[in-house]
């Protein structure tokens, strides 16, 4: 159980990381 709650919270992290690289190319992409 720890280390699926473990997982789950490292892929949570990485879709914030990967939303916020999309935004910023999108942000440059705009500008």
């Amino acid at each position: 159980k720890i280390k699926l709650m473990k997982r789950r919270g490292y892929g949570y992290r990485n879709i914030q990381r990967f939303a916020l690289r999309v935004r910023l190319e999108t942000a440059n992409i705009l500008s």
